[in-house]
């Protein structure tokens, strides 16, 4: 039996209103970013879902919020889900990280994201294989049925890049960060992921595609 995933990243944060990294830092939904959501919400409430998971992190929370309650659902918090861990990072404008690490950021996490790791935080790598982990077991557990998953840019580009089998060193330059609000599907069928499509936005036109790197 096939388990089918819908990966919705959050809707613009406030961290990224301001230019701001967020890691596990807990900011919520901009204005726009709650537009976006709800556009979302409008584009796949007639879809079946069976369980909504979601990062604890209020913007990705926030954002699939309104699927559950539409369904009569809760919305199942899981801490694997959460953004990759971003160390000296978190919470700090882009503009003040350019100035203190400019090779790390420029060199690394920019131009070789899937193998960097943040000052202190966490490698991407390893993000990526905590929501892969995270990813399989759900799948096992509601095999045939549908899942809604509420999460971030940064650990579905690493955790989708490694499904797909891109090598890590050519992420950076060839695979994006999803757009706020976006969707990517998934299908989990005799204990493998594959991906059916990435970062799907089209549904966004009318209020702001956005993507925050």
């Amino acid at each position: 039996m096939k388990t089918t995933f819908y990966l919705v990243r959050h809707g613009q944060s406030i961290g990224n209103l301001e230019n701001r990294t967020l890691g596990h830092t807990d900011l919520d939904l901009s204005e726009l970013g709650y537009l976006q959501a709800a556009a979302t919400f409008e584009y796949m409430k007639d879809l079946h879902i069976d369980a909504v998971y979601s990062s604890p992190l209020i913007r990705a929370k926030n954002t699939v919020i309104p699927h559950a309650l539409h369904r009569g659902l809760a919305v199942q918090c899981l801490d694997d889900l959460r953004e990759i861990y971003l160390g000296l990072w978190e919470g700090m404008f882009i503009k003040d990280i350019v100035h203190r690490w400019p090779y790390t950021f420029w060199e690394l996490w920019r131009a070789n994201f899937a193998l960097s790791t943040p000052p202190k935080g966490e490698y991407v790598q390893d993000a990526a294989d905590r929501v892969i982990n995270t990813l399989l077991a759900l799948g096992e557990k509601h095999l045939g049925e549908t899942l809604l998953i509420g999460g971030h840019a940064g650990i579905f580009r690493a955790a989708v890049a490694k499904i797909i089998g891109m090598p890590p060193e050519r992420v950076g330059k060839e695979f994006p960060f999803p757009t706020n609000a976006s969707i990517t599907t998934l299908s989990y069928e005799n204990g493998k992921l594959s991906l059916v499509r990435y970062s799907e936005d089209g549904h966004l036109a009318d209020v702001g595609v956005t993507r925050f790197e």
